[in-house]
């Protein structure tokens, strides 16, 4: 194999996801981590679209150490987690993203979503595991994480994360009881986005 080949098969799997391809993009995604471990893109791609059946612990054991504490990674993994119900896990791997990278927004726009994914989960439930309801501390470090994520995007000019942030943000506010501020902020997703598919969930 030529030096970038790696790079260019990692491009190839995630145009495979983009298409939603997931089955031959994971496929691929794992052809490539498997010769070359420390290709970022395919390892990103590998997570993002493992099957929903592949417990994390086995898509962690296919991530070479030196990827471990990648943020792009860190984020994928956390949103694995997440949808695989290990909520402290994802809370830990995207608070990691937030750490590896404190300047990257979509790492703090990671960590709310799942510490609001986690507070979600114990509303549907009524309570917690520990029986423990949910938490308005939780749900104001979700805010906050995700109004750093709007600093930093528009800091960086990343725009096109806003309306993800925005809409994020209007449903964490919604919890907390803070109806207009989740208005304004409802709005302003709308404003800069309105075909964003988080903003029409």
């Amino acid at each position: 194999h030529l030096p970038d080949d790696g790079e260019a098969r990692g491009h190839e799997a995630l145009a495979l996801e983009l298409k939603g391809r997931d089955d031959e993009a994971f496929a691929q995604a794992a052809d490539v981590v498997a010769q070359f471990p420390t290709v970022r893109r395919a390892a990103g791609v590998l997570v993002r679209t493992a099957p929903a059946s592949m417990p994390l612990e086995d898509i962690e054991a296919k991530l070479s150490s030196s990827l471990k504490d990648d943020s792009e990674v860190l984020v994928a993994l956390g949103y694995a987690a997440l949808n695989r119900d290990k909520t402290d896990r994802a809370v830990e791997l995207c608070r990691r993203a937030t750490e590896v990278s404190p300047k990257w927004s979509p790492a703090w726009l990671s960590l709310g979503k799942v510490l609001l994914g986690r507070e979600v989960r114990k509303f549907n439930r009524g309570k917690s595991e520990a029986g423990e309801s949910v938490s308005r501390n939780q749900l104001r470090a979700a805010e906050q994480s995700i109004s750093r994520a709007i600093e930093l995007a528009k800091e960086s000019r990343e725009t096109y994360l806003l309306p993800d942030c925005f809409a994020s943000r209007a449903h964490v506010r919604v919890l907390l009881d803070a109806d207009v501020d989740a208005d304004n902020d409802l709005a302003e997703a709308l404003r800069l986005g309105d075909d964003h598919p988080e903003v029409l969930l």
